[in-house]
This record gives structure tokens, sequence and C-alpha cells, in this order.
């Protein structure tokens, strides 16, 4: 495709978005009543498939009781009744600890604990493509970059279906843009994204000047359990499924946090391409930029590479870091 072509699509999406946005025409969707939140660790057996999934959480959403799964080798998450899972089969912890969800959980949670960029940055099996990811930290109510997610979403038609995008999502965020999450999810619901969401903490805390040991979730005085759950409830609240993945901010972590993200059976998702740092992408990285609007030299630089990183292969859905599903 021409730049220009290119160029003029980006621009034609970015309008869209904008028009929706200011006619109202994006309207936030009805809430859902979670209660009775909490984290469990129970490897079941679906009754109705015969597959192994691993709960994570138990609700009452909307009154119904529900466990938040994930299947251990599709490494994607769903709601599921207790009545549809046998969680006392003993042979599903074994399957669990063999499976593409267990080896990646238990692989991404061990020593080394660096400072800076600890979890997982690119694709753990061979793969023809990329894992594309876009961080929405806080940011003022005026701050958005919709030309990012117009662009990519213009590319369903090529990719045939909606584009896989991996959007690390904040509470502090979720508050502040109600209107720009609905448009994201209207994105999903006419076949332009398929979103996972990972979870990027709910407060995000930074502070300019301050050393990465006292600074983002390192943070003294930081509720740990607040900052993994408000934005799970959050995103159930509004209709959508919070997926296995964590992102630190910052991608600053420590030992402290890893061990918490293994206990809250999350995933820590790092980066080999953060685009604004000037790092190149190759098949397989797992590529970040801002959605947030902070940050729009990286999502300038991202949109200008497009036809190189389409050469490498399609976006896809960061379950297939470990292989594609089953």
């Amino acid at each position: 495709m021409g730049g220009w072509l290119q160029a003029a699509r980006v621009l034609a999406g970015a309008v869209v978005l904008l028009v929706a946005s200011r006619a109202g025409a994006v309207e936030p969707a009805k809430r859902h009543r979670v209660t009775g939140f909490e984290v469990v660790q129970m490897d079941c057996m679906e009754l109705a498939t015969g597959r192994v999934v691993h709960a994570t959480r138990a609700m009452r959403l909307d009154g119904a009781e529900r466990y938040l799964v994930t299947d251990v080798e599709a490494v994607t998450t769903r709601l599921v009744a207790p009545e549809a899972l046998d969680c006392q089969e003993p042979e599903a912890e074994r399957r669990f600890e063999a499976s593409r969800f267990g080896r990646a959980l238990f692989g991404a949670t061990v020593a080394p604990y660096p400072t800076r960029n600890d979890g997982v940055q690119r694709a753990e099996v061979p793969v023809q493509g990329l894992f594309l990811t876009a961080d929405l930290c806080p940011a003022p109510a005026s701050k958005f970059a919709g030309r990012l997610f117009a662009a990519i979403a213009d590319l369903s038609g090529e990719q045939g279906g909606p584009v896989p995008m991996g959007v690390a999502i904040t509470g502090g965020w979720l508050r502040n843009h109600a209107g720009r999450f609905a448009e994201l999810v209207a994105l999903q619901q006419a076949g332009k994204l398929a979103v996972t969401w990972v979870n990027h903490s709910d407060a995000h805390p930074f502070t300019a000047g301050l050393p990465d040991g006292e600074n983002f979730l390192l943070t003294p005085g930081l509720d740990p359990s607040r900052e993994i759950e408000a934005v799970e409830i959050a995103l159930l609240e509004r209709g959508q499924l919070p997926s296995p993945f964590f992102r630190f901010p910052g991608l600053v972590s420590d030992q402290r946090w890893v061990d918490l993200l293994l206990a809250y059976s999350l995933i820590p998702l790092g980066s080999d391409a953060w685009i604004a740092y000037g790092q190149e992408p190759t098949a397989g990285s797992v590529v970040l930029v801002h959605g947030n609007g902070n940050e729009p030299q990286g999502v300038t630089s991202l949109l200008r590479q497009l036809p190189r990183l389409q050469a490498l292969g399609p976006f896809l859905p960061l379950a297939q870091l470990f292989g594609g599903p089953l």
C-alpha cells in the first residue's frame, strides 16, 4: 500500500472515532454488579468439554456465582458457573502443571528478578508475526491516541478478521476515559479489534526523578491487592474479561511483586520492542506503544513502520506467545 494511501486511511479512521465520540454515538455500557470478589486457586475439569481450566477468581456477577477461569491450553479466560466444573478431579492439577499456561506462569515468575523488564518479552516458540500491545496509563481526559487504534482496526480487512491487540489498562485511565473505553469496546463488537485486556495496575504511580526502587509499583505505601483487583473488577463491571497477563508500570518490579503475580496466577508481560525507545521489532516481538496520548512519538514511529512490520507477519493474540491454541 502506498504511504499516502495508508496515511489517508489512518486519518479517516481517526476522524470516525473523533466524530463518534463528540456526537455521543458510543455510550458506556450498562454496568454489571460484582460482589464477593476473591482470589482462588483451583484446577478443574469442565464437565461439558473435558477441558482443564485454572479457576483464579470467585465472585457473584449480577447475583449469580461465577468463576473466572483460564483455559490451560488456550491461555484465554472466561466466566463459568461453579456447577459446570469438577474441581475435585486429581488429573486436573497434573494437566495444569504440564500445560501451556502452567509452564508459562511458572517459567515467567522465577529468578532472576531484574528491576527492569521482568516477564515475557517475546514469543517462546518460533512464530511468523508480532504481538502488539498498547499501554493506557493514567492521562488527562483530553489525551488519547485515537489514530493508533483507528490504524490497527483498519488492518482487519487485510488480516481477514479482528486484529489481535493487547491493551494494558489502568484503573486510573478507565475512570477518566469512559467514552474512549466504550469506543474500544465498540471496535471489538464491530469485528475490527480482538482485545486482550492486560492488567496494568490501578493507580500506576509515578514520580519524576525518583529511582526505580522507590517509584512505580515500588512506591512505599501501596496496597498491592488493590492495584491488581480493582482493575479486574472494573473490567468485569463493564462486561469485559481480564486476561491472565499483567504489565508492570514502567516495566519496573521486584521479587515481591513477581511472587504476588504468581499467587494471583498472572503472567508478567514485558517487551523487547518499546517503539518510543527506538527498539526494533523482529518476528515474535512483544511490541509496546502508549495509547494514552503521552508518547506520541512512539505512535508516529509505529504507524510509519506498519508496512515493514506487516511483512514480518500478522499481529497475533498474546495467548500464542506460548504456541497456538489447542
